[in-house]
């Protein structure tokens, strides 16, 4: 019996192994038992360990069940079809209701051996079809704004004793639930993990049949869930604060510590904790559990989720949209693991403002897939350079081929790209600056000093603009730095197009969204046009090639390591001041500049005056 006794409910009795777990005495005349009983003789040790995780699951569901159906059972009655007696709806009953409605129904799947049916079976294609349609249709419901589970939710009410079987009835002839109950925040939480447990149980059933094994739960709330039962806070949170007080302080505090961009880097853990776990919840009811789902969540959030690619969707439906689209989900885990420390940030100011004790995200990490290392990949090297045959589609496209398109054309086509469009890759060529450096300058940063033109790339304003509409603002500290314009640059009739510009931005047409960068934006429109001229490679050729294009320029023609530090902005140049004298500087930088050669590229055609 020792060996027994470590599994909790497992017995004997003269019929063999059993689980047994009896029913709490105040509950036992409303449960019709005294106790519940689940036979498992004959069955492995393995299985008979998953099994005893289950019973105490949905017996924990069901003990939760009758004491809520004892604390409500003067206000269930006859009256409750009135949709003014629906009971306000907790997180943690919405949780365990779902989480019992999925191991139920998991477990039913494995007992009717529904998952895995033998191919040879001769209804064996046919079943694979169905379970693939069902999949289909189970991520469409998942992705759809309509809300078509109310009533299975209702059910699952009812059958928890949440709900009164007076209410469901009303409910089926109307085919309709009653929009009082409708609006409930944790109603419709419930009806999306409705949908979320039929889309799992149907992607597990279609890889079931078509690997012959049952994988691993996938869905962030029911892998974490099954691990750890969810518990309903049984008393008042001490604080008295809720997720929403917790993530306003902290907004607060960060507005005064970091900068505009860095502050919009918040909005994905923010938005999670909030949109799943509600902003109402009390922030001690928070569990590692909670915090696991919000991590499988960060991985599957695609990029720009809730901006335009997915206005209007919550986070979770902007995933469940782009692996609709995409036929597997976004795995961004570089971005979860970056969500992640900022979600342990909040939590932690929890701690901090003695909210709650401990820290649930503390000890939660992501689970990264296993990755084959490419043996001659260089080590650090993300972006890769254009090379001449890039530069050649790039530079000789139709927006550049058409000399209508050129700014300081006389007679200037009506469907002339945007100024920064057209200038921005050509600067980044012959400069090296990054795209956010070269959109944000101003008349002023288009300077001379001597015989020599150059770029002051500083995050100085040269007029006043409206914080929420444009913030001039650099990477880093060792960004501020001067770049001499290269000849080409002029010659294609740069430096003569910006000294013809009124103050203020030299492209004020690059705009940006609250928080973010004018580049932000840009990045996408450059993507497009690299992606018609056949040069683009995701994460690889980007807009940023052409910082490591000019780097291998300056590189091949023999530019000492210090002074290409120095015009990439990599080191500062105010210490060059001190040792060489600000004029001398330009000058070295000049002449370093002027080395930057791509000798297969020809640019004649833009020409517009001569260097």
């Amino acid at each position: 019996m020792d060996e027994l006794a470590k599994i909790r409910y497992l017995t004997r009795d003269g019929s063999g192994k059993k689980l047994r777990r009896t029913v709490p005495k105040p509950l036992q005349a409303l449960a019709g038992l005294s106790s519940w009983v689940e036979r498992v003789e004959g069955l492995p040790a393995a299985k008979v360990k998953e099994r005893a995780h289950l019973f105490a699951v949905k017996t924990d569901a069901k003990v939760n069940t009758l004491r809520r159906k004892l604390a409500e059972q003067d206000r269930v009655s006859a009256t409750a079809s009135d949709s003014s007696t629906f009971p306000q709806l907790t997180r943690s009953d919405v949780e365990q209701v779902a989480l019992d409605y999925f191991t139920e129904a998991d477990e039913a799947n494995r007992q009717n051996r529904s998952y895995l049916v033998d191919p040879d079976d001769p209804d064996y294609a046919e079943l694979l079809d169905i379970a693939a349609a069902d999949a289909e249709l189970a991520r469409e419901q998942a992705a759809g704004h309509e809300v078509r589970s109310f009533r299975t939710a209702l059910e699952l009410l009812v059958s928890h004793g949440l709900a009164s079987a007076d209410l469901l009835n009303q409910s089926r002839r109307k085919f309709r639930v009653p929009e009082a109950i409708a609006k409930q925040v944790e109603f419709q939480r419930l009806c999306r993990l409705v949908e979320r447990a039929q889309l799992e149980l149907a992607n597990r059933r279609v890889a079931a049949l078509e690997t012959g094994r049952v994988p691993a739960v996938q869905d962030g709330f029911f892998q974490s869930a099954r691990a750890v039962s969810i518990t309903p806070a049984l008393s008042a949170p001490r604080s008295g604060k809720t997720l929403q007080d917790l993530v306003q302080a902290f907004m607060e505090r960060k507005q005064t510590e970091v900068s505009p961009s860095r502050l919009s880097q918040f909005n994905v853990p923010k938005r999670a904790l909030l949109e799943t776990l509600g902003p109402e919840t009390p922030v001690e009811s928070v569990t590692r559990a909670h915090c696991k789902e919000l991590v499988a969540l960060f991985v599957r959030t695609p990029a720009y989720a809730g901006g335009q690619h997915f206005e209007g969707l919550s986070l979770e439906e902007a995933a469940t949209a782009y692996e609709l689209e995409h036929g597997q989900p976004a795995n961004r885990y570089d971005e979860a693991v970056k969500h992640l420390a900022v979600l342990r940030n909040i939590l932690e100011l929890a701690v901090t403002e003695e909210w709650r004790s401990d820290n649930p995200a503390a000890k939660v990490d992501v689970p990264k897939p296993a990755r084959r290392a490419k043996k001659h990949e260089v080590k650090g090297q993300k972006y890769q350079p254009f090379d001449a045959g890039d530069l050649a589609r790039l530079f000789h496209a139709p927006m550049y081929a058409d000399p209508t398109n050129h700014p300081l054309s006389a007679r200037r086509n009506r469907k002339a790209p945007p100024p920064h469009v057209f200038w921005a890759p050509l600067i980044a060529l012959w400069s090296g600056a990054r795209a956010n450096e070269i959109l944000q300058l101003e008349r002023g940063d288009i300077r001379k000093e001597g015989k020599i033109a150059y770029l002051a790339i500083t995050d100085e304003d040269e007029v006043e603009y409206d914080p929420v509409t444009f913030v001039k603002r650099l990477k880093t500290e060792q960004a501020v730095r001067d770049i001499p314009l290269h000849p080409e640059l002029v010659r294609i009739g740069f430096l003569a197009w910006a000294e013809g510009r009124e103050s203020g931005r030299l492209f004020p047409e690059a705009k940006q969204r609250p928080g973010g960068k004018p580049s932000d934006k840009y990045s996408q429109t450059f993507q497009r046009f690299s992606k018609r001229c056949g040069v683009w490679v995701h994460r690889r050729k980007v807009f940023h090639s052409f910082r490591n294009s000019f780097n291998d320029a300056l590189r091949d023609g023999g530019v000492s390591e210090e002074l290409r530090k120095a015009i990439n902005g990599w080191s500062d140049q105010h210490n060059m001041d001190g040792r060489y004298g600000r004029g001398h500087k330009l000058e070295m930088l000049n002449k370093a500049i002027r080395r930057v050669a791509y000798p297969s590229l020809d640019l004649s055609h833009l020409y517009r005056s001569e260097a």
